[in-house]
């Protein structure tokens, strides 16, 4: 359902791709609206840096557990996703 309401998670461009650390990470961006995606794989938190913009976490994203976020950079807790979005 969440999907469902981000058309930038249905049909927009993927871009800003990284995977490192245990943590895969990606931009979805359609008619201006921008989705951060973030996932750690691992049993560690990790720290994930934000790309360019002005994110916010999207409450009503699917994970429970809301990342830490400070200075660009947000604290992932392991096994957990995070989805924000662009305010600017």
């Amino acid at each position: 359902a969440y999907r469902q309401s981000r058309p930038a998670l249905i049909k927009g461009a993927l871009s800003a791709l990284l995977a490192q650390d245990g943590v895969l990470s990606f931009v979805r961006d359609h008619g201006g609206a921008r989705v951060f995606c973030a996932f750690n794989m691992t049993d560690a938190q990790r720290l994930v840096t934000l790309p360019a913009g002005r994110w916010r976490h999207d409450s009503a994203a699917p994970f429970d557990a809301p990342a830490e976020q400070h200075n660009g950079q947000i604290i992932l807790a392991p096994h957990q996703g995070w989805f924000g979005v662009d305010a600017a």
